[in-house]
């Protein structure tokens, strides 16, 4: 069960519910263009016990997860980065 951020706000919560549903489009899109990720496909399958139907539903779920993932790394190396390059600013600054 997840639990809403009390102190999120509401513009913030709009944000993020949009930017899902933009993930869900993609995802669509991707299903009607053919352009499937064969190994989330797969285990879609598995985990559907082999029922085609739910396959796709889980298959959508999955993916929207797997882009969510991706969005969070590169925001995580963009912090790493900025770091990075904020210490070696400071270094050359001492020098």
């Amino acid at each position: 069960m997840k639990f809403r951020n009390p102190f999120q706000s509401p513009i913030v919560r709009y944000i993020s519910k949009e930017a899902e549903y933009q993930l869900y489009e993609k995802v669509a899109m991707d299903i009607e263009n053919n352009n499937i990720q064969k190994g989330v496909w797969t285990k879609a399958l598995s985990e559907a016990g082999g029922d085609e139907i739910k396959q796709k539903a889980i298959y959508i779920e999955l993916m929207v997860e797997n882009y969510k993932d991706l969005i969070k790394a590169g925001e995580e190396l963009e912090e790493i980065l900025s770091a990075e390059f904020e210490r070696e600013a400071q270094e050359e600054e001492l020098q």
